[in-house]
């Protein structure tokens, strides 16, 4: 009779014991597709309440720095499939973005991401010239926003279609021409 007894309290205390809250963080979304569209429709000229309205759901504001004279850099994050997948916005006083960065790819991909092509690209060449060699509009997974609002930096990846941990990243100026170029094979 003990251990029947033992056996229900823990089933019960075990059963009572799950979160299924609906306040949970973590977005059960996994429409990565819904998720790259908001995040392209993001721009330097939005507020927090603006990105809010136009993802749906606030975000969690998961570190705030201090700048000075008042200011603050507050950094959100929106997931999806469970936490697996996010991207984060950074805010200057919640007035102004600095910053859109996401943790997941579009599924785009290149036949064209090798060494030889990798070899091809040279800084200063501009982003029509690498998209037209790896042909494929690459992933834009982050952009750097200036005081006015216009980008400072775009980050692309060219993922390679047999293998998607395979990419060549390239980082354009504001005159769309390259400054940085690395690989991940």
């Amino acid at each position: 009779m003990k251990k029947l007894l033992y056996l229900f309290l823990t089933v019960l205390i075990v059963g009572c014991s799950s979160d299924d809250s609906a306040d949970s963080n973590s977005n059960t979304n996994c429409d990565l597709t819904s998720a790259n569209t908001k995040f392209g429709q993001i721009t330097g000229d939005m507020n927090y309440t603006q990105v809010v309205n136009l993802v749906g759901t606030a975000g969690d504001n998961f570190r705030t720095d201090n700048l000075g004279s008042g200011n603050e850099l507050k950094f959100y994050r929106w997931d999806f499939c469970d936490g697996d997948e996010w991207f984060e916005c950074w805010l200057i006083n919640d007035e102004r973005l600095n910053l859109k960065v996401k943790y997941f790819s579009d599924d785009s991909c290149s036949n064209n991401v090798n060494q030889t092509s990798y070899s091809s690209i040279s800084i200063g060449d501009s982003y029509t010239q690498i998209s037209t060699l790896l042909d494929n509009q690459g992933d834009n997974f982050r952009v750097d926003y200036n005081v006015d609002s216009s980008f400072i930096a775009k980050y692309y990846r060219w993922y390679n279609c047999s293998l998607n941990s395979e990419y060549i990243e390239v980082w354009f100026t504001t005159d769309d021409t390259a400054f940085l170029i690395t690989k991940s094979f």
